[in-house]
């Protein structure tokens, strides 16, 4: 996309959500910094020396999962997510733009928003009951990892909006003779 939504002319909800999804992304990056720094310490103490936490493992665990949550939103904000391109790339701009609007509204969203609709309960209810690991040498708050999948949801359909807002600019400027 050629938009930046960053520019002066876009709306403030729009530099808004993308401020909040770069600032999340950056912090999600950070934390693998420490998941790298758990699993080594697992494998070091496990086969080195032969000593095993149950809750050194969850936290690995649980820090991944939190952080590859919480970036998803700022890989799909830096285009670089997994993309099944067929014909995509050849497309002209006009027609990437199109594309765009058509996958986050069909796509994108009904699938964040029937992850969010069957998630929201179960979440609700792990905070409730507050939830802690199976294990009885786990972590306690797993309804703090498990209120990541919500926070994906929102995050995904927030750079969704962003997505549409850059398409539409993309689809209403002059025409500069692509193909269409």
């Amino acid at each position: 996309m050629n938009v930046d939504s960053q520019t002066i002319d876009a709306p403030m909800v729009i530099r808004a959500i993308n401020a909040l999804n770069h600032a999340i992304g950056v912090v999600a990056a950070w934390m693998m910094f420490p998941v790298v720094l758990i699993c080594f310490t697992v494998v070091i103490l496990r086969y080195g020396f032969g000593i095993g936490f149950v809750w050194m493992q969850e936290l690995f665990i649980w820090v991944h999962g939190a952080a590859f949550l919480s970036a998803a939103a700022y890989t799909f904000q830096n285009n670089a997510h997994v993309r099944v391109d067929v014909f995509y790339s050849r497309a002209s701009e006009r027609a990437k733009a199109r594309i765009n609007i058509i996958g986050v509204i069909f796509l994108l969203f009904v699938t964040c928003g029937v992850l969010f609709y069957v998630s929201f309960p179960q979440v609700m209810t792990s905070w409730k009951l507050g939830e802690r690991s199976s294990s009885l040498s786990g972590l306690d708050y797993a309804y703090l990892l498990k209120s990541f999948v919500l926070v994906f949801c929102v995050t995904c359909i927030l750079h969704g909006i962003v997505l549409i807002w850059e398409s539409w600019k993309i689809l209403t400027a002059p025409r500069t003779g692509d193909r269409v």
